[in-house]
């Protein structure tokens, strides 16, 4: 049957219509492409960064609790490539509830995506405030973990237990971040390296007998580790290895060298007045952590004195002839 004229009116107009609309519709599409790789630079640019964010959001796994995260550690295969582990607050209002935790998600996500593929960051969550606030929650209890302030980043070594811990400020530092993230090319390279450990008196003294003033010399005063969690059993100083060991190594002279000294296996050695570290006249260790650098006539020292969390007066201090 042949459709009536009025009908074939009918049918041409729509076509008419619809093309009109596909050929608006894909001339904006394009001039919203043309804006995005101008800005971009090519198109070919643009493409590996969305293929690239879409990589980096597989490697990126959230836990809504400890129990969840447990579950996943417990199942991870390190051969597979290195897991770091985000302790964030939990949501409210469709945003962390903790502000240091929404201060450092855009610098741990833009070091993240600089990581090597095979790396993995498990982000979870420690609920509400309330649940946060309690002593005996899981993390700061369990020796996964063990801290005390969030947000916290930490490197998951296998059989739940943790290094490398990066806390709070620190981990707003894009340097730090892409240190710990193993980042092929970091912003600055590193520069001095020699870097010692010695765990008595009579070693450190040794150090000291010998030097002759002719390079920087600092000393960092730490706890022992914790048996548990195989971290430093003194929280500050926990917190304070990575950044310590990252600004001396990226900003001290070529030629410094960084002594770490282990005071005590246990905080009760560490008490007790007779330790040797506490015993010996010849550095006053005022506490836990302590930074200082001897001076040339190595019987006078001069103490980092401001909070390690500081990173300006950090890195003056190591890069001060």
């Amino acid at each position: 049957m042949r459709a009536k004229p009025s009908q074939q009116v009918t049918v041409l107009t729509l076509f008419r219509v619809s093309l009109a609309v596909l050929v608006t519709c894909s001339l904006l599409y394009m001039a919203r492409m043309y804006a995005a790789t101008a800005s971009d630079g090519s198109y070919g640019r643009q493409e590996l960064r969305l293929g690239q964010a879409s990589a980096v959001a597989s490697r990126r796994i959230h836990a809504a609790s400890f129990d969840d995260a447990i579950a996943y550690l417990s199942n991870v295969d390190l051969d597979a490539g290195p897991v770091y582990i985000l302790v964030m607050s939990g949501m409210r209002g469709g945003d962390y509830w903790c502000g240091d935790c929404r201060n450092v998600k855009a610098p741990v996500a833009a070091a993240f995506a600089k990581a090597p593929p095979t790396a993995r960051l498990l982000e979870v969550s420690v609920g509400t405030p309330d649940e946060w606030r309690d002593v005996s929650n899981p993390f700061r209890t369990n020796s996964l973990l063990r801290i005390n302030r969030i947000p916290a980043l930490l490197e998951y070594k296998g059989h739940l237990k943790t290094t490398n811990l990066v806390l709070e400020k620190f981990a707003t530092d894009p340097e730090l971040l892409e240190y710990l993230f193993r980042v092929p090319e970091p912003r600055v390279p590193v520069r001095a390296r020699d870097q010692r450990a010695v765990a008595t008196v009579d070693a450190l003294n040794a150090i000291l007998d010998t030097y002759d003033g002719s390079y920087p010399l600092f000393l960092f005063f730490l706890s022992g580790h914790d048996s548990d969690t195989r971290r430093l059993w003194c929280p500050f100083c926990d917190s304070a290895l990575l950044p310590v060991v990252y600004y001396f190594e990226h900003y001290a002279a070529t030629d410094a060298v960084l002594v770490t000294v282990t005071t005590a296996s246990t905080y009760d050695e560490w008490q007790d007045p007779s330790s040797p570290f506490r015993a010996q006249k010849r550095i006053k260790i005022n506490g836990l952590p302590m930074l200082i650098r001897v001076l040339p006539d190595a019987t006078s020292f001069n103490e980092y004195s401001q909070f390690f969390e500081d990173r300006t007066r950090l890195v003056r201090f190591f890069e001060e002839p």
